[in-house]
């Protein structure tokens, strides 16, 4: 139990996720490891040289069985696993910091890292994740609708990517809600047609044309364009987001308020390294179509 505490904090902000009944299967894995298995794996080595080592490990392959039964009956249980949304740096820090300091000091003074790990876990429902995900490749989006659900715009392009993202936002294992072909996407302004979607997210009409027929239209009316598809210089829209920039910048996260547009990439976040290869400054990018320049930067990384 000491051990699955002390390492709670590192695997919830590394994996997302924490097995509830850890204790339990360890409770049985350990004894049958430890007292079947590896003994007979010992004895399987001494004597293999005799040619008699199949009784040793017959008992070596039935703990190994039991063990493995165990660890999936305990994950099958209800509520096996608790998932949780990818929690800010400053909440990591301030666990870690807060139970050293807990375990370490001496006096009273050490109820300073009980409030120092409360302050850390106050800060997750603080962090904003991003309103809008793009993929490096452009074939993939995910929007997140209004019960904070990331919404993918395919179910089968970049896998790994949107496997990555659902986990990074506590939604567990479950499959992410695809967008329609033709519809409205549920918990969603999202709308789409057979030419691309629409949606109006935090005041800001964001197109996601899928044929060039589209962009004209969306050129027009929109504030936020996305798309696998070249945009031309032209296109009045005020930011314009294409395959180019994928290719060029990495993935992009957005996030968007009733003032202004905030874009984050790969490229940002990476740095300059002498391994990356970088065609412009690697700043942050704010939307041209608003004279406020100044850059915030959010709590949650893309």
């Amino acid at each position: 139990m000491v051990a699955g505490l002390a390492t709670a904090p590192i695997i919830m902000y590394q994996f997302q996720n924490f097995a509830v009944y850890g204790v339990l299967a360890n409770m049985i894995g350990v004894p049958l490891m430890g007292f079947i298995v590896m003994p007979a794996a010992v004895m399987t080595y001494l004597l293999i040289p005799l040619g008699l080592e199949a009784p040793a490990m017959a008992v070596m392959e039935w703990g190994i069985s039991w063990t493995m039964a165990t660890a999936h009956w305990t994950a099958g249980l209800d509520g096996a696993v608790l998932h949780a949304r990818q929690w800010p740096a400053p909440t990591f820090i301030m666990v870690i910091v807060g139970a050293l300091i807990a375990l370490l000091w001496q006096g009273r003074e050490r109820w300073a890292g009980i409030v120092c790990i409360a302050i850390g876990l106050l800060l997750i429902p603080l962090a904003r994740p991003p309103d809008i995900l793009v993929a490096e490749s452009f074939k993939l989006i995910a929007l997140r609708d209004d019960t904070g659900a990331l919404n993918l715009s395919s179910g089968r392009a970049d896998r790994f990517t949107a496997e990555n993202w659902v986990r990074l936002n506590g939604q567990g294992e479950a499959k992410a809600p695809v967008w329609p072909r033709e519809g409205i996407l549920e918990n969603s302004s999202l709308r789409c047609g057979e030419e691309g979607c629409r949606a109006m997210v935090k005041g800001h009409a964001v197109s996601f044309p899928r044929s060039s027929a589209a962009l004209a239209e969306d050129c027009a009316d929109s504030a936020v364009i996305i798309s696998s598809l070249p945009l031309a210089r032209r296109c009045a829209a005020g930011m314009k987001l294409d395959l180019f920039d994928g290719r060029r910048e990495g993935a992009h996260a957005l996030w968007l308020t009733p003032a202004r547009i905030i874009v984050r990439t790969v490229r940002d976040e990476r740095g300059v390294r002498p391994w990356t290869r970088y065609l412009q400054d690697g700043k942050k990018k704010e939307s041209p179509m608003l004279p406020e320049k100044k850059a915030d930067t959010p709590s949650a990384s893309p």
